[in-house]
């Protein structure tokens, strides 16, 4: 709801069990999400691609928000 903090959203463009559109639509849900897409193939993003598991690290040790909309090579 309004004044929630960010919530952070990995996505994978080629993922077979959570598609990116599922994804993207659930952040869309979300007035303070936060979504983050490895253009990479595969089930989980977050360990699967070392800039988005930088990214979620940063976000959940540091407190560092990427910037919406941030791309991940594959």
């Amino acid at each position: 709801g309004p004044g929630a903090p960010p919530i952070l959203v990995a996505a994978t463009a080629a993922d077979p069990v959570t598609p990116q559109l599922g994804s993207t639509r659930a952040a869309d849900q979300m007035p303070s999400a936060v979504t983050i897409t490895w253009q990479g193939a595969g089930h989980g993003a977050v360990g699967g691609s070392p800039c988005v598991t930088d990214a979620a690290r940063a976000f959940l040790v540091d407190g560092k928000i990427p910037a919406d909309g941030t791309l991940c090579p594959a």
